[in-house]
């Protein structure tokens, strides 16, 4: 198994997120976790992640909206 399969295992769950910072905070973890688990050493090095075209690394396919 992978470092990693922990993502996979367990039921999926979803929360309203009322606050800005919250979201902030969603944000970074989703980020950051790979990185904390040992998959990757930086963020834009995760091939899951559309990190990448978010911080404007890659241009974004046509299905992605990066800007509001």
């Amino acid at each position: 198994m992978s470092v990693l399969g922990h993502v996979f295992q367990g039921c999926y769950k979803s929360i309203l997120v009322q606050k800005e910072s919250y979201l902030l905070e969603l944000s970074r973890y989703i980020v950051l976790n790979p990185i904390r688990a040992g998959g990757v050493v930086k963020a834009e090095h995760w091939q899951w992640s559309r990190y990448q075209n978010t911080v404007g690394l890659e241009e974004s396919p046509g299905w992605l909206q990066v800007n509001g």
